[in-house]
């Protein structure tokens, strides 16, 4: 066993060092499976121990307690990792999202919605049911159907001044509309085509 009284000098930790070196690189290399991060990892915790050893009991085991210190840093490096992947994999969803809901707004009634929830694949954004709409006052509305959804016909509004529900259930998507229907006519041309499924 190697005390830290046998190591307490920068000959000896020299010495040491360039013995145990690859031993340590391998150790490290099993966690995190690059070299150059493999290196970083012994070295940092080399220091770890120089700077610390003074704290360091006469019974410690110097060469145990160095791959302990490399095996903690890989594992502190490792967590950084998920971390950081999942920080940028939710703010990557969120630019995502936002451009979608910009293109969503800027080209509202020009017929594009529809091919861009094909395109997106995110036919579950027209699965979701809409609670309702808030109308203040509904003679702000020159609309007939609108006027019609809410007049009970005994001379007054149903709501006025709070949230209008609706009350149509939300049909939902079906993963059949991703691809449109190969047109009859096409079929009979070519008997080898087949229909796309759900149609």
């Amino acid at each position: 066993m190697i005390t830290p009284l046998d190591i307490n000098s920068e000959k000896e930790i020299e010495t040491f060092y360039t013995s145990c070196h690859k031993r340590f690189v391998r150790y490290a290399l099993y966690y995190v499976n690059d070299l150059h991060t493999a290196e970083d990892m012994t070295h940092d915790a080399l220091l770890y121990y120089w700077e610390h050893k003074e704290q360091l009991t006469e019974e410690i085991d110097v060469l145990g307690y160095i791959l302990l210190s490399v095996k903690n840093k890989c594992l502190n490096y490792l967590k950084h990792l998920q971390v950081e992947y999942e920080y940028n994999r939710k703010q990557a969803d969120l630019r995502e999202w936002e451009i979608r809901r910009e293109r969503c707004v800027e080209l509202m009634g020009s017929g594009f919605r529809f091919d861009d929830i094909k395109r997106w694949k995110k036919g579950s954004y027209l699965s979701l049911q809409p609670v309702g709409v808030k109308i203040n006052n509904i003679e702000d509305y020159n609309s007939e159907a609108l006027a019609n959804s809410l007049y009970n016909g005994v001379g007054q509004f149903r709501y006025k001044n709070c949230v209008t529900y609706i009350e149509k259930p939300n049909p939902g998507w079906t993963d059949k509309c991703y691809l449109y229907p190969i047109p009859l006519k096409q079929t009979v041309l070519n008997p080898n085509l087949v229909q796309n499924l759900g149609w």
